[in-house]
């Protein structure tokens, strides 16, 4: 059985689903990107820069761990990991102030 690859190939470009998928294979590329920069600006530049000229603080890890938080979080964005204000909790904050605000137009 023979599928169409038209099917496959032809997207829909006014669609939601196509705009929400663009936008979230463009969020992954960047974040890919910034990974990248991280792990190669922290073993080239920063490490061996410090430790061949052994200074007093090693201002490296200072900077590794603040970027990587950064790193981290942007992670949390892309991959859709929010373990405190994620989807559940925006469900429940949208009901609670729909209720408040069909109460408040009752009175």
């Amino acid at each position: 059985m023979a599928v169409d690859m038209k099917y496959y190939n032809e997207f829909d470009e006014d669609s939601v689903l196509y705009k929400k998928t663009r936008r979230k294979v463009r969020d992954l590329r960047a974040f890919y990107i910034h990974l990248i920069c991280y792990l190669i600006s922290v073993f080239a530049m920063l490490i061996l820069l410090d430790l061949t000229f052994k200074p007093l603080l090693y201002w490296f890890l200072i900077i590794t761990v603040s970027w990587g938080f950064g790193v981290f979080l942007n992670a949390m964005k892309v991959f859709g990991f929010y373990p405190f204000l994620g989807k559940s909790w925006e469900k429940k904050k949208m009901k609670e102030i729909m209720k408040k605000e069909q109460s408040g137009k009752k009175e």
